[in-house]
């Protein structure tokens, strides 16, 4: 039996349609991001830091390394500044995110994708039902 390779689009058709929940849960979900910059962001100044000094000398300098940087990262996504919260950690007792930052950054969230919903209104509707032929 002769079996020809399929297309990389119709391989990709076929991910999506298997994949249908998970890759449209940000239209359902609006705690859901719509992409994954954030997380790949995060990262990068972790790899470009890697490549700079050809990695790290130690598992406790590179657990220290990633520490700050995810603290950091945290606190820039709940809206504060990198030096004031370093400061802070140092002298004062350190910032911790609380359930009353979460409730905040999570607010602000669904009110941008509401701005989103009114502005496409396609969007506002459920996703369809999938068909499959």
């Amino acid at each position: 039996m002769f079996c020809t390779k399929r297309p990389a689009a119709v391989n990709l058709l076929a991910r999506l349609i298997a994949h249908q929940n998970e890759v449209l849960r940000f239209a359902q979900d609006l705690r859901v991001p719509f992409t994954n910059n954030r997380a790949e962001n995060d990262i990068r100044m972790v790899k470009l830091q890697q490549k700079i000094s050809g990695g790290w000398r130690t598992l406790p300098g590179a657990q220290a390394f990633l520490a700050v940087r995810s603290y950091l990262s945290t606190a820039r996504k709940h809206g504060l500044n990198a030096l004031a919260v370093l400061r802070q950690l140092f002298n004062d007792p350190p910032w911790l995110p609380t359930s009353h930052h979460l409730n905040s950054y999570l607010r602000s969230s669904l009110d941008s994708s509401a701005h989103l919903r009114r502005a496409h209104p396609r969007w506002s509707a459920s996703p369809p039902a999938p068909t499959h032929r």
